[in-house]
Order: structure tokens, then C-alpha cells, then sequence
């Protein structure tokens, strides 16, 4: 049995060996070109001259040639797998910097061992022969190509082609959704024009997980991304470009009433603040929000860009006063409040304060500050923190009131938004 594992092995590892492939060998190549006959009466009389020849060839391929080809392949590999921007924000890359720095060696020394010993195919593939494997019938083939990629994985002159093959692939394998899902989510940095046509279409038309993907490969567009990934780019036009798209699209989907599409768009840019694109996304859509009387569904998403928007931007101050943000007067706990009074609602027997009292609360608080005077300033802060903490409660206890009472999507979208809409799609 030994034996045999031993022999299966050796069988695979000389299949696969690198010497295997004549790309990977070029002066033995030569050699046999220009040193070696085609008679074999011709070959063995030159033997002694182009066998030493041929091996010597061959034992230079192996160990320099060949292995200093495949340095740059290693790199990519080794960046893409351990370098790629999580998107989570500046705290999170740097707490993922040390982990980053101490698998890099290992990773690149086993990575450039198997590309120098077996015969890998270079990474990426050429955009035709990414076409190829996009195009190819079976479905697990297709994933294994696919996955293998990343967002940088094609940069400069190549991510047009590469961005057509996949596009491409898309539309010859539409209802396999996996795969379709998986290639949106790879689109190569920056997207073309032909890439974000086709992302939007599907926002248009898909409420499911597809849909979420190309709102989240959208947004990614008008984030700053890496420099060499926009070599002779304009990155300040690349991205008001990018979140202009963006803000038109999502005048698109108020206008289609695709609620959950709407709230996840809001969502993405809270989150992306402080970063400009994302910045001047939230505000165009808070003063959407505004115009439209801030609706219930799209509440919890909205407090939650205001919150973070104000402790940045002077602009978002000016907003807030204007339009009344809540997050200018309530606490930032408001959405857990909410989410308690919805839960106090279902069961009445369990509420302790009623709105009447809490507006008496609130109207004597108020009185309070009214005859505050000068050498008050502790009782002035107790007494307005008091006031937001009322407020926030009877706020909490109207909103919840009308989710209540309104479509249950509603309030799914307001209690979910802010930790689970992007988890499971749309």
C-alpha cells in the first residue's frame, strides 16, 4: 500500500511538474531549436556537444529562469490574498496590519516554492483566457475561476477586456445566480462605464441578494481605493463621477418605491463617511429624506449617517438645523429605544411611563431652563441632558406607534438596517 501511495504520488508530482510545460523551460527550447538535428543519425553524432548543452540549458531553467519569472506572479498572488482593503474602515486596517505582516513571508515563500516546482498557471490569466474559463459549461469550473480573483486583481490597460469577459459571462450564464454573484462582486477597479451600466441595471430589477451585491460593488467605486490601481486616473473626477452615478441612481430607486434597496443605499453611505464620496452621497440623501418627511423605514439608517456626519463636516451642521435631523436632539441610543418601545407595545402590560407623563416631565424641565441664571452651568447640563433623555423616549414612543401600526416590511427595514439588511441581501 506504500508502494502505491508513493508511485500515485510521484505519478502527480512529475504531471505537474514544471518542466513538464515548454513555456516554462525557454533555453532548453532554444537549444533544442538551434543544437539539436532532426535526423537521428544527425542526433547521435551530435550528442556529445548538444546533450551537455541541452542539460545545462535545462538546470538554469529550473533553478534561475524559470523562478525569476514567476517573482512578479507570487507578489500579486501574495498581495491580492493578504493586502486587499477589507473596506471596514481606518481602525480596522490598521488592527489588521501586524496579522497582514506576519503571514506575508510565509505565504509568499510557499506560494513561490509551488509556482517554481509545479507548473501554475500565471496569475491573473490573460483577459481571453479568463473568457474562456468564465464561459466554460460547468458550474463548479466556473466558480473555481472566479473565486481565484480579486477587485485588483487586473489593473491599467487590462481592465476593460477583463471587465468585458466577465460581463459577458454574466449574460451567458444569467440564471445561474451564485456565479453571477460572484463575478459583481470582482468587477476590476475602477469600473467602466459598460460595468456600472450593468451594475445599475441590475439595482433596477433585482430585490434579492444580486441587487444588495451591485449596490455594495457601486459604492466601492466611489471609495478611495489604492493608487496604483488608478495609474493615469483622475481620481478626484473618478470618484464625483462614480457618486453622482450613484446619487441619480438612487433618485431611480425612490421613484421605483424599492424600499429595502433604498435603506441599504443609505446604509453603505453611513457607513463609508468620513470619506468624500460617501459623505456627499448621505448628505444629497438626507436631504432626500427631508423633502419626502423623513420616513419611518429609512429612520434608523439615516440617524445613523447624521450621527457620524456631524462630528465631521460643518455642511452636515447646516443640514441638521435646516431639516432637523434627529440626531441633532436625541441620543444616539434612539434606534435601541425604538426598538424597546416596539417590544413594550406588543406587550402593554409591561410599560412603566406613559407619554402623558413624560411631557409633564418635559414641560417642567423646560421651565427649569427658562429660569436658569448666571453660576448655573452644572444644573444647565443635567437639566438638557435630562430634556434629550425625555425627548429621546417620547420620539422612540411615536416612532414606534407608527411602525406599529404601518406595513410590517417597514418595520423590518427599521430594526434590521442597521446590522442585518447587508448580511442577507435584500
Amino acid at each position: 500500500m506504500k508502494r502505491l501511495s508513493l508511485i500515485a504520488l510521484l505519478a502527480v508530482v512529475s504531471a505537474s511538474c514544471v518542466f513538464q510545460n515548454p513555456r516554462n523551460r525557454p533555453l532548453m527550447n532554444l537549444c533544442e531549436k538551434h543544437l539539436v538535428p532532426e535526423g537521428t543519425a544527425a542526433k547521435v553524432a551530435t550528442a556529445p556537444l548538444s546533450l551537455p548543452a541541452c542539460l545545462a540549458a535545462g538546470v538554469l531553467d529550473t533553478v534561475l529562469i524559470h523562478p525569476a519569472t514567476v517573482l512578479d506572479d507570487t507578489w500579486f498572488t501574495t498581495e491580492a490574498m493578504l493586502w486587499q482593503p477589507s473596506g471596514r474602515g481606518y481602525v480596522t486596517e490598521c488592527a489588521l496590519f501586524l496579522p497582514r505582516a506576519a503571514f506575508t513571508p510565509p505565504f509568499y515563500a510557499l506560494n513561490f516554492t509551488s509556482r517554481a516546482v509545479f507548473d501554475v498557471p500565471p496569475w491573473p490569466p490573460a483577459p481571453e483566457e479568463l473568457r474562456r474559463e468564465l464561459l466554460d459549461p460547468d458550474h463548479e469550473m466556473r466558480m473555481l475561476s472566479i473565486g481565484g480573483l480579486m477587485i485588483l486583481s487586473y489593473q491599467g490597460d487590462v481592465v476593460e477586456p477583463a471587465t468585458a469577459a466577465m460581463l459577458d459571462a454574466c449574460a451567458a450564464h444569467a440564471k445561474d445566480e451564485a456565479f453571477c454573484d460572484a463575478v459583481l462582486r470582482r468587477l476590476p477597479a475602477p469600473l467602466t462605464d459598460a460595468a456600472r451600466e450593468h451594475l445599475a441595471s441590475v439595482v433596477r430589477t433585482r430585490r434579492d441578494a444580486l441587487g444588495g451585491t451591485a449596490v455594495r460593488r457601486l459604492f466601492l467605486d466611489c471609495v478611495r481605493r489604492p493608487r496604483k490601481a488608478y495609474l493615469g486616473v483622475d481620481r478626484k473626477k473618478h470618484t464625483q463621477k462614480s457618486t453622482d452615478f450613484l446619487a441619480r441612481l438612487y433618485d431611480e430607486v425612490v421613484k421605483s418605491g424599492a424600499h429595502a434597496t433604498e435603506v441599504c443605499m443609505i446604509t453603505l453611505a453611513g457607513k463609508g463617511v468620513p470619506q468624500r464620496g460617501p459623505t456627499a452621497l448621505a448628505l444629497y440623501i438626507n436631504r432626500s429624506l427631508a423633502r419626502r418627511g423623513w420616513p419611518d423605514y429609512a429612520e434608523a439608517a439615516a440617524f445613523m449617517s447624521q450621527t457620524r456626519l456631524l462630528r465631521l463636516r460643518a455642511a452636515a451642521r447646516i443640514d441638521a438645523v435646516d431639516d432637523e435631523w434627529r440626531a441633532m436632539r436625541l441620543k444616539w441610543t434612539w434606534p435601541q429605544a425604538v426598538a424597546m418601545e416596539l417590544r413594550l407595545l406588543e406587550r402593554p402590560s409591561a410599560r412603566r411611563y406613559d407619554k402623558k407623563t413624560l411631557l409633564q416631565q418635559q414641560r417642567e424641565i423646560e421651565r427649569q431652563l427658562g429660569k436658569a441664571s448666571t453660576g448655573q452651568a452644572s444644573e444647565l447640563l443635567d437639566w438638557t441632558e435630562w430634556l434629550v433623555d425625555i425627548k429621546t423616549v417620547i420620539d422612540a414612543k411615536e416612532l414606534a406607534e407608527r411602525l406599529l401600526n404601518g406595513p410590517e416590511a417597514d418595520r423590518r427595514l427599521f430594526l434590521d438596517s442597521l446590522k442585518d439588511l447587508l448580511k442577507g441581501g435584500m
